[in-house]
């Protein structure tokens, strides 16, 4: 199991807004908690432009 990417879809808070990028989400995932650091906008090129995404980017298709 791969760490997990993708947008922020819905919020838990009162006023309805969602996360701003520097917080953290936690999700448990077995034994383990994990805890995730919401990114901003601009780490969407550095993620998506890395060679290790572009690498793999068939296989995640097909697993997707």
């Amino acid at each position: 199991m791969g760490p997990m990417v993708g947008k922020l879809a819905m919020s838990t808070r009162e006023d309805g807004s969602l996360a701003e990028p520097g917080e953290q989400v936690m999700l448990q995932r077995g034994d383990l908690v994990l805890t995730y650091t919401v990114a901003g906008p601009e780490a969407l090129a550095f993620i998506v432009e890395h060679p290790e995404a572009i690498a793999h980017a068939d296989g995640h298709r097909r697993t997707g």
